[in-house]
């Protein structure tokens, strides 16, 4: 996406940091579309986020 890339170039990413985004945003939009093609409750999800990102913050500092 050349707009989106020069986007991030003019925010002083390099071509490293572009490649890991575009990398985190396929994930993303794999992910999400696997998740509403199988049904996946949303409540559950965010359950399921609440507690991965509370385990998380309870293994920091």
């Amino acid at each position: 996406m050349p707009y989106h890339t020069e986007q991030l170039r003019l925010r002083g990413l390099n071509d490293g940091q572009i490649q890991e985004a575009i990398e985190a945003a396929n994930i993303v939009v794999e992910f999400s579309a696997y998740l509403h093609d199988i049904d996946y409750s949303f409540e559950k999800f965010m359950e399921e986020l609440n507690a991965a990102v509370e385990h998380i913050k309870s293994q920091s500092g």
